[in-house]
């Protein structure tokens, strides 16, 4: 809890002088969506409040563009117009405005939600009989990205909503079937989806993969920690995986092997999910050599406020929030 509490009150102090961009200057709107939706979670009305307008200053104008309504930019900065939507950004905005409806009676912040949850499936595409959330939608060009990342997906939250919007279950289920596609052996989960490639290479046989075969092991725990009700085995497998070798721990692998690949190592947002993908699992024990490593950099953060410091407190504070014993589901 003092953790919990240190890292909140530089946010609020940081929300509340309008400084929670990155060193470029912008606001990324991964790292307020998943600080308002760590606020909803821990139940702080205060953060929330404090948070919402800066998370939704990120819906894309459409009063005339009508297509582009529910599109959520995937950054913004005073005096300069967004330049492209973003599908994650959308997710985890979109669930934060669902939660904190939940939680803080706001019925304003659902339909928001599903004002968005409308954008995202408007992203939607098939290509040569893949069926795909594109990237993005670039503002200035008026066209889709043709690729998506499986980072672009959350199986639990949409199958939430679709348990309560009957008309969003298609959605739902195109979403399981395209992330269980993904799944690989060992638990990683494939980085890719991009159908253009089986032109040049049609006996691929699968649109979806990894460059070189190699995954980052923090991207797969971010779909795995959102796919319980689907991949509880996987998300199993690659905790299991992370745990055995968390001296060191690496970043990258080889998804068939298992080979640890350069020397790049995992950081907060690696540690912080595996030790919500634990608590998650009901397998917090495999979490224990975790610990240390998030202890340093919750220290790290409140002495030195390094950057990208609203993305680094917003994992410390969904990981505080699961840990101690809210947002577990």
């Amino acid at each position: 809890p003092e953790a919990r509490d240190a890292i909140r009150a530089v946010v609020l102090e940081r929300a509340g002088r309008g400084a929670l961009a990155r060193a470029d200057g912008w606001v990324y709107t991964v790292d307020v969506a998943q600080l308002l939706d760590a606020a909803a979670r821990m139940g702080d009305e205060e953060l929330y409040s404090t948070l919402h307008p800066i998370a939704t200053r990120a819906l894309v104008e459409w009063q005339h563009a009508a297509y582009v309504r529910g599109f959520v930019a995937w950054r913004t900065k005073e005096g300069s117009p967004p330049d492209a939507s973003g599908t994650t950004e959308a997710l985890r905005l979109a669930q934060a405005l669902w939660r904190g409806s939940n939680v803080f009676a706001r019925p304003e912040d659902r339909s928001a939600a599903m004002e968005i949850v409308e954008g995202y499936r408007r992203h939607s595409y098939v290509d040569q009989g893949v069926w795909l959330i594109r990237n993005y939608y670039n503002l200035e060009t008026n066209a889709f990205a043709t690729n998506s990342f499986l980072v672009d997906y959350d199986p639990d939250f949409l199958r939430e909503v679709a348990d309560e919007e009957q008309d969003y279950s298609e959605l739902a289920s195109q979403v399981d079937r395209l992330v269980q596609a993904a799944l690989t052996p060992l638990g990683f989960v494939h980085e890719l989806v991009q159908p253009e490639i089986l032109t040049a290479m049609p006996l691929m046989g699968s649109a979806i993969y990894s460059p070189n075969n190699k995954a980052q092991l923090s991207n797969s725990c971010a779909v795995l920690e959102r796919s319980m009700h689907i991949a509880r085995g996987h998300g199993e497998k690659l905790l299991r995986f992370a745990n055995e070798r968390s001296e060191g721990l690496g970043l990258i692998f080889d998804v068939e092997t298992g080979e640890r690949h350069t020397d790049s190592y995992g950081g907060v947002e690696t540690y912080g999910c595996l030790t919500r993908l634990g608590h998650r699992l009901e397998l917090a024990e495999l979490t224990l050599p975790f610990e240390p490593k998030l202890a340093w950099f919750v220290q790290d953060f409140v002495e030195n406020e390094k950057q990208p410091l609203a993305f680094m407190a917003s994992e410390l504070l969904l990981t505080a929030a699961v840990v101690l014993g809210k947002g577990a589901t």
